[in-house]
């Protein structure tokens, strides 16, 4: 009995021997070197120190539309972007705070105010994208996602093995500007049109207050530390106002929260500003295209200048 439980124990012992060789040694430097845009963006954020002096964190309407270039050279203020799509607050505020372990506190703070994404919904987009680059002690990996990897980094290769071996076989070469990806297609894609089919009388916005509070009080809390900081809602295609049935509540709360944490916010999804009524500006109703992009961050830049000319000067 004791020589087959031997057997049984080296079996075991070499096989995870094998595994760890394999997902722990090989597996990584494979991932390593697909050289996927996401990759490559994730690896210098966690490897490398940007000391931007302006910084936009939020989710895709960030990601696609605040062009650091852009704004760079209307501001002078070195810019980068911190952002990934479907991003809620919880996720944006931990990238921010990994961001402060390896760079200074900027001097202004953009943070997005999407009134699509005030609910309480918990997502970690794409962790894949994170999990070859970040530490135990970095703050996304204390998001479930990452718990794998608390435990044993290569479960987490062989986790997302499949996906990784799919990135290589395609990879995404549209590469990040200072965190910022463009959406090149000039072509409208027609997904407001199939959505408001199924939605002829409208649709209700999820809210969920803790959302937006987590939002102004990580505004205040910089505020304190000497960051100016602005929330921004980006532009819609107007098209779709008419179908958000509590489009005016949504945006009376957030107005009400902002005045109760005394925070500045810029609204750019309004009849106002005239890009929102041009469809040849936006990729769908949530989108700007490249062109429109770079309109609505020249705007942007022009109102930031506005609101703090002494901060930007000095």
């Amino acid at each position: 009995m004791k020589p087959l439980i031997f057997k049984i124990a080296v079996i075991f012992i070499g096989v995870l021997i094998g595994f760890q060789i394999v997902f722990g040694s090989f597996f990584p430097k494979l991932v390593y070197g697909i050289q996927d845009t996401n990759l490559i963006r994730w690896h210098q954020f966690y490897t490398e120190n940007s000391s931007a002096e302006l910084v936009c964190l939020g989710s895709s309407t960030i990601l696609r539309h605040c062009n650091p270039d852009v704004i760079s050279a209307i501001t002078h203020l070195k810019t980068e972007d911190i952002a990934i799509p479907s991003a809620r607050a919880d996720f944006f505020e931990r990238l921010y705070e990994d961001y402060l372990k390896r760079n200074p506190r900027p001097k202004v703070l953009l943070v997005s105010i999407n009134p699509v994404n005030l609910d309480s919904v918990s997502v970690v987009p794409y962790p894949e994208y994170f999990y070859p680059f970040i530490g135990r002690w970095d703050e996304v990996s204390k998001v479930k996602a990452f718990d794998l990897m608390k435990y044993n980094k290569a479960f987490g290769y062989f986790y997302f093995k499949d996906i990784y071996l799919d990135m290589k076989q395609n990879p995404d070469r549209q590469m990040h500007i200072h965190g910022f990806l463009p959406q090149l297609s000039d072509t409208w894609n027609g997904k407001l049109e199939l959505f408001m089919g199924r939605y002829p009388h409208g649709f209700t916005l999820n809210f969920y207050q803790p959302e937006l509070e987590k939002i102004f009080k990580l505004m205040a809390a910089e505020e304190k530390a000497g960051v100016r900081c602005i929330g921004v809602i980006s532009p819609e295609y107007q098209e779709v106002w008419k179908y958000e049935n509590n489009r005016a509540w949504i945006f009376q709360k957030i107005n009400e929260l902002a005045a109760a944490y005394h925070a500045t916010v810029l609204n750019f999804d309004d009849s106002a500003y005239s890009p929102c009524l041009k469809k040849n500006l936006f990729y769908n109703s949530q989108h700007l295209n490249r062109a429109g992009a770079d309109i609505f961050s020249k705007d942007l830049a022009d109102s930031i200048l506005n609101y703090y000319p002494t901060t930007l000067r000095n």
